[in-house]
């Protein structure tokens, strides 16, 4: 069996347009098959298959959850750190959120979760400045050592307050569209 490996843009920027790429590697026969270290789909060669994709975020879900997509026509897929869930269904099924409420719920959780993020790593970033600024002048491997931390950090900071402020971007984008179709 051939498998194909293809970079995931980011859920939080381009969700519609990975689910889409996902979509016509099918129509070529490669099947999403796992996630593989968070940054990569997995693919597998199978028939070409007319289907699409959706993602959905749910913390801990119950098996009550997996049964309402399953009924709904959606077979899961794959499931990213129980927490993102990414689902398949034949070409022309209802979408999973086909309001605007539900599907503004969705990118809140995610909001909330990546704002959580942002502020505990800003709050541990301003910590390991202060003990940097401390062992500057006093221990110099401990310096280091708070000084590796803390470019990790900033790693951390930024993984986590891009995707917070692409989802308040979405949430702003769904208001907007309903408003302009008068929803």
């Amino acid at each position: 069996m051939k498998n194909k490996y293809v970079m995931i843009s980011g859920f939080a920027f381009s969700e519609e347009s990975d689910m889409e790429k996902l979509k016509n590697y099918a129509k070529e026969g490669w099947i999403l098959e796992d996630i593989v270290g968070g940054f990569f789909y997995k693919l597998k060669k199978d028939l070409n298959q007319e289907i699409v994709y959706s993602l959905d975020y749910q913390s801990e879900p119950s098996e009550e959850y997996f049964t309402l997509f399953k009924e709904a026509g959606w077979t899961p897929v794959v499931s990213v750190g129980n927490e993102m869930h990414i689902f398949s269904g034949p070409t022309g099924i209802k979408p999973i959120y086909s309001d605007k409420e539900s599907e503004i719920e969705k990118y809140k959780r995610m909001k909330i979760q990546t704002g959580r993020g942002t502020l505990y790593s800003f709050i541990t970033g301003i910590v390991l400045m202060i003990i940097l600024f401390v062992s500057v002048i006093t221990i110099r491997p401990i310096f280091l050592i708070v000084l590796g931390l803390f470019m990790i950090n900033i790693i951390v900071v930024i993984f986590n307050f891009l995707p917070y402020l692409a989802y308040s971007h979405r949430i702003r984008q769904i208001n907007k569209c309903y408003r302009k179709n008068g929803l």
